[in-house]
Parts: structure tokens; sequence; C-alpha cells
């Protein structure tokens, strides 16, 4: 399940309470895709263990957008159109004669999304057949999945979806668990399985709920950041749990880097490699342009869970998917 920054899991592992459950996943096309940039950085260098530019002529793009309290919908604009306009290079004046290989972005973690998905297993164990992202449905914590609407007449509305707690790049450089440079993307997914399943408590790691579970009376899989540390636990403790879900981001196809995600945090960070490195000019003032496609880009698990002497719970999972991204800065 390749998601926009992440690899969301959900996994059944066992039958406490006669406790069992079904998961479906199928993506769709939202028609309403809000991402709030709080700030871009043009960067010389970077250091891999933070995010944080390096070099003596780090770069701030001066942001102007303020409408719609500083969001751009990356699904409402014709092809080729402009959808946002971020900022400008006014003031400061750009340095002339420097070379900038990287773009250092940071995003709100929460994103705002509308749309239906349509159950592509169909009619698949769960027996549904459409999830809608429902804008009345809400994320109590940091540590809880979104959840959609599975009324088949229900008109979508625009849904706040945030990224639940998890580990990145952060993590898994600290843990030896990263095979990226600075130009290329991490791929060891390792961290979770070597680290997290034997310590939660471990840094950044975060095993999250669903909140039509935990009503059901499921018993999940807990971390640090679920409020209830578990220090070396293992897999010893998997016996009296009935289900796990995590986000690990430190693997993806679009950004090279992204920043673990915990409960404080209310942004996340992700640095970029522009396709051709930018060499600014004395009296030229460029254009960095960032292009996207919405194409499955909201992603959804539809789920069915049963348990002995209780009404069988229906529902799904909304998260972010895998919208397209390019950047290029140019004259």
């Amino acid at each position: 399940m390749n998601k926009f920054f992440a690899i969301f899991s959900v996994f059944l592992i066992s039958t406490v309470s006669l406790f069992a459950a079904d998961f479906e996943f199928s993506t769709g096309d939202p028609d309403m895709f809000k991402v709030k940039p709080i700030s871009m950085q043009l960067c010389e260098d970077w250091t891999r263990s933070t995010g944080a530019c390096s070099g003596d002529n780090t770069y701030t793009i001066t942001k102007t957008m303020t409408a719609d309290d500083g969001r751009c919908d990356i699904a409402g604009a014709t092809a080729n159109a402009i959808a946002c306009t971020f900022g400008t290079f006014d003031s400061p004046v750009l340095p002339s004669g420097v070379t900038y290989p990287y773009i250092r972005v940071e995003l709100s973690r929460t994103m705002w999304l509308r749309g239906s998905v349509t159950n592509t297993n169909g009619p698949g164990t769960t027996n549904l057949s459409v999830c809608h992202t429902d804008g009345s449905n809400t994320q109590a914590n940091n540590s809880q999945n979104a959840e959609g609407n599975v009324t088949v007449d229900f008109t979508p509305t625009l849904q706040a979806l945030t990224f639940v707690n998890g580990p990145g790049n952060e993590a898994t450089i600290t843990a030896g668990a990263d095979n990226g440079t600075k130009t290329t993307a991490n791929t060891d997914t390792s961290y979770m399985t070597s680290t997290c399943f034997n310590d939660a408590s471990a840094q950044a790691c975060s095993f999250n709920t669903l909140p039509s579970l935990i009503a059901q009376g499921a018993q999940h899989f807990m971390g640090a950041s679920n409020g209830t540390q578990i220090s070396g636990v293992g897999t010893a403790d998997w016996n009296s749990r009935d289900y796990w879900m995590t986000a690990p981001y430190y693997a993806s196809t679009e950004h090279i880097w992204m920043s673990d995600l915990e409960a404080a945090d209310t942004s996340l960070i992700l640095m970029y490699v522009l396709a051709t490195p930018y060499t600014t000019k004395a009296g030229i003032t460029p254009t960095l342009k960032m292009s996207f496609s919405v194409e499955d880009a909201l992603d959804v698990d539809f789920f069915k869970s049963e348990v002995g002497g209780k009404d069988d719970v229906l529902g799904c999972t909304v998260y972010v998917g895998s919208p397209g991204v390019s950047m290029s800065l140019y004259d």
C-alpha cells in the first residue's frame, strides 16, 4: 500500500475474544486535495540526520500565499494551469553564482481531501462497495487513523486527514537502518521489524489505532507514542493483542528524505532533489515550478470486523495517497 509519504501497515495478529477482521485495499482520485506549505528553502547542501540545509547560502523563499489559510488545492486546477503561487524571490535577493541542487519543504501534517473510492476487490469479504471522505469524522489524536463513510449514497465532503505518528529517516539513520544518500531515497524498510517490533519505545516507533475496532473491544499493539510505553516488549506481547497498525515514513519514490512524525509535531519536512541543479545569475529571477498529479491520490482500506457476541463493524480507513510530484528551477 504505497502512500504519499509512507507504507501504512494493517495486520491482524490473533483471535483474542473471537476477534477477526478482513481488510481490502483500493485507491481513487480525489476531486479536492488541499495542502498547506509552511516554508520552502533552496539548499546548497543538507544534513541527512536532521534534514536541515547547510552551507552559507541557504535561501528561504518569501511566502505570500495567504488565501484559504495558506492552503492550495492541487486537484482544483485544470491541466497545465497554475494552482497556487507560494511566494517570491524578491526579498532578499538571491545570491549570484550559487548552485542549488536541493529543495527543502515544510508542510502541515494535515491535508484536506474530498472524494470517493470504489472497492475494486468486489464483492470481496467485506461486501462494501464504496468509501467516501466525511468531514464530520475527526481524528482525536495523532495516533488515530482517519475513517471514511461507507454509506452508498453519501455525498463526499472535505475531510482533514492528519498523518499519524511514525518513524521517518531521522530514526532510521540513527539506528543505521538507512541506505539512502543525499541524492537517493532510502530503500531499507527494516526499521519497523528490526527495531520497533523489539522495542516499541525506540525513536519515533508508533503503533496506531482504528477507532471502530477500539469501540468493538479489539486490543491493539501499543507503542510509546500511543501514551502507553512498553519497553522491550518484543513480539511476545502480540499474543494478547488483536491487531497492529504502523506508518513508516522512511522509504519513498517521490522525495529523498522525510522527518519523523511524533505526537507533538504539527508539520513534516521533505527533501527533494532538483532534476537539474540550478546556478543563480545576477539580475535574473528564476521560477520554481512544482507539478502534481492527483491520480490515485486517495487510498482506503475497507474493513469488516467480527467479535463474538457483538455486532459486526463495517467501515473504511482513509489515507492520503501518492500524488506525483516533480520540481524544476529555471530562468
